[in-house]
């Protein structure tokens, strides 16, 4: 029975010999693809990358459409993300055994499954703690960082600063209301930074009382403290050889501003005023010790006298960016000018220089290429991307994404963002 069985299998394929068996080779060779395609997987990783990407983007740029039509905001974001790519080939063939079986009664029959796509998780950003970091102002470290990489300052200041309030004059609110009040902060801003206004890394300040030389005696106070990355720096001792007291200092230097005084002048000419800026003020100046005992709260710190300024959080920057939106698209009723938000730069043409304009951030309706763009309630609303950088939308835009990720993970409770720039 073995052997008759193997005989009718050999005759079977033998029959086989013409199309059939080419189509069997086919079926091979397409089986043999699609398990090759299966396994490149390069094209769709970078594929969900620019997808990312997109959802991103459309996201940050929808709560700034949001903010200008003064809808609560809502975030959310892609957690996790995987593709997947299977191929499967069957082939079954039946077979009539016995003395009269038929040619047409062999058969084949084919099978070829492909299956491929992504698997994405998302997650809403409704929590305590998302909301503690995007509305706790941006700190003095990140806004140096910033600096550091050379994004320009009028860029990075004017999407930060919601008020500079010099003494004895009225505040000076960074605001879309006007566009006079746009237009006096900016005058004030360029005024700043053409005083030489940046940011700098501070020798730490002391806190907490000087201790004496036999409080420090005990080893566990000292390991207490080297725990909390705290270090003791002499005081001044005069003639002596060893110190009579020791100062506490945090081992993490904070950036502060200062003006680099590159042209030598010390004064400030504002519309509202001139200030003037004393040494303690300059960069590479060391406060003393009667400028540092004004350093009492948490959120206040007296780096400079006489100048104070407020720093927006995160969800302040959008809610900023949502308010031009707002006047560029015209649905504030009650002011009709539209808001030409601008940013000034000094440029080099030839051998001269002159100062020319560019826009902060726009939006419009529409979807012009080439461009980033978001629907929402059935209207389509696209934010230019410059490769000039004459409009600086996608940099402001990348800018908010890097803000979100370090701002949503923390864990304090906002306080207000002041910081003294210039004060008694």
């Amino acid at each position: 029975m073995a052997e008759s069985f193997v005989t009718i299998l050999c005759e079977f394929f033998a029959g086989c010999r013409g199309g059939t068996l080419r189509n069997i080779a086919m079926l091979a060779t397409v089986l043999l693809s699609a398990c090759t395609l299966a396994d490149q997987f390069g094209s769709r990783a970078v594929n969900y990358n620019i997808q990312a990407e997109n959802a991103r983007d459309q996201g940050l740029l929808l709560n700034i459409i949001r903010a200008a039509y003064r809808k609560p905001m809502q975030f959310s974001d892609v957690t996790t993300a995987s593709g997947t790519a299977t191929a499967t080939g069957t082939i079954g063939s039946s077979l009539l055994l016995g003395p009269h079986q038929s040619a047409s009664t062999n058969s084949l029959s084919p099978g070829f499954t492909f299956a491929g796509g992504p698997t994405f998780t998302m997650s809403s950003l409704d929590t305590k703690e998302f909301y503690s970091g995007i509305l706790a102002p941006i700190s003095n470290s990140l806004v140096g960082y910033y600096v550091s990489l050379g994004i320009p300052p009028q860029v990075l200041y004017t999407l930060l600063f919601a008020e500079i309030d010099v003494d004895g004059f009225a505040p000076m609110k960074n605001n879309v209301a006007r566009q006079p009040q746009w237009d006096t902060f900016q005058y004030t801003m360029n005024a700043l930074l053409d005083a030489g206004l940046t940011i700098e890394l501070k020798a730490p300040d002391n806190f907490g009382p000087a201790l004496s030389a036999r409080s420090l005696s005990d080893p566990a106070k000292l390991a207490a403290l080297a725990k909390e990355k705290i270090d003791l720096v002499p005081g001044k001792s005069g003639k002596s050889a060893t110190p009579a007291v020791w100062h506490a200092v945090k081992d993490d230097p904070k950036p502060g501003f200062c003006f680099d005084n590159k042209n030598g002048s010390k004064s400030v000419f504002l519309a509202s005023g001139t200030i003037h800026i004393p040494d303690s003020a300059l960069c590479g100046k060391e406060k003393d010790e009667s400028s540092r005992t004004q350093t009492e709260t948490l959120t206040t710190k007296t780096l400079l006298p006489g100048l104070k300024v407020r720093i927006r959080s995160l969800e302040g920057v959008i809610y900023f960016l949502g308010e031009i939106v707002r006047s560029q698209l015209g649905l504030d009723q009650t002011h009709q000018d539209r808001i030409n938000p601008w940013i000034c730069f000094e440029r080099c043409t030839g051998d001269r220089l002159r100062m020319e304009t560019d826009t902060l951030f726009s939006v419009r309706p529409g979807n012009p290429s080439p461009s980033i763009s978001t629907t929402y309630d059935n209207a389509t609303y696209s934010m230019p991307v410059d490769p000039s950088n004459a409009d600086h939308s996608a940099q402001v835009l990348e800018f908010a994404a890097q803000l979100m990720a370090l701002s949503s993970s923390s864990k304090d409770l906002p306080s207000p963002g002041v910081v003294t720039l210039i004060g008694h």
